[in-house]
């Protein structure tokens, strides 16, 4: 018996099965019903080659929820250079430095972030 004819006599056992156990004798009768239709439809399917067209969830259209964009990442300040006990070079003279608009440090005028908060600073003027 080939797929589609034990998936079309497993459907109609299962119809007929639940008929013959409203009768007074066909209470046996109607659950060999059943049970026949369950074991011939399931077996009419893997015969038919229904199940191997989806092998998980993820093969369903409709089911697949996209990915989500990443998120925005934030520049991460570089790591400044250990404090130098030399004189202060001639290259820059020497002035306050840039303060930190967010928390009011003062930095180097070369540096590009704050050293306490990490947020970036204002380009030298």
């Amino acid at each position: 018996m080939n797929g589609e004819r034990r998936l079309i006599f497993g459907f109609l056992l299962l119809v007929i099965g639940p008929f013959l156990m409203l009768t007074d004798a066909g209470l046996i009768l109607g659950i060999l019903f059943l049970l026949g239709g369950v074991y011939l439809f399931l077996t009419g399917l893997v015969a038919s080659g229904i199940p191997r067209a989806v092998h998980t969830w993820r093969d369903l259209p409709g089911l697949i929820i996209p990915p989500s964009p990443p998120k925005a990442l934030t520049p991460v300040p570089a790591a400044s250079p250990p404090a130098e006990s030399s004189p202060p070079s001639t290259s820059e003279p020497a002035s306050p430095g840039k303060f930190c608009p967010a928390c009011g440090e003062q930095n180097t005028r070369s540096a590009a972030f704050c050293k306490k908060c990490g947020k970036p600073l204002p380009p030298p003027s």
